[in-house]
């Protein structure tokens, strides 16, 4: 497991096969194989690739599961949803443009979206 501890800050690019656990501060582009978990207190600024995405904390960006997204109370997201399953618990807060079904080419290996730029067009 990679964990980001509270009180560390990482940016840059993430890619790993391993689950990852955020209790910390992420910025920039995570690609994981497995699951990445936002622990309470934790938040992730940019954009989350994934087989499952488990949220405590916060995200301020895209998540990309291509299995299934989980909002714990307490969560909080702004940004872009994209999954085929979104469980969304009591006290979480979700502000961001839901696509669910299964993912598509609108999501590259690099963890891009093309989708996101649809949503500019239309605002």
């Amino acid at each position: 497991m990679i964990m980001i501890h509270k009180g560390t800050r990482l940016v840059g690019r993430l890619e790993t096969g391993e689950p990852v656990c955020v209790a910390g501060r992420m910025e920039g582009v995570g690609i994981c194989s497995d699951v990445v978990t936002i622990r309470a207190g934790g938040h992730w600024r940019g954009r989350i690739r994934a087989r499952q995405v488990w949220v405590e904390g916060r995200v301020e960006g895209e998540i990309h599961a291509d299995e299934s997204v989980t909002l714990a109370a307490g969560a909080r997201v702004n940004g872009l949803v994209r999954s085929p399953h979104l469980a969304i618990h009591g006290g979480a807060v979700c502000n961001a443009h839901l696509l669910m079904g299964e993912m598509g080419p609108e999501v590259n290996a690099n963890g891009d979206s093309t989708a996101t730029s649809a949503f500019r067009d239309c605002a």
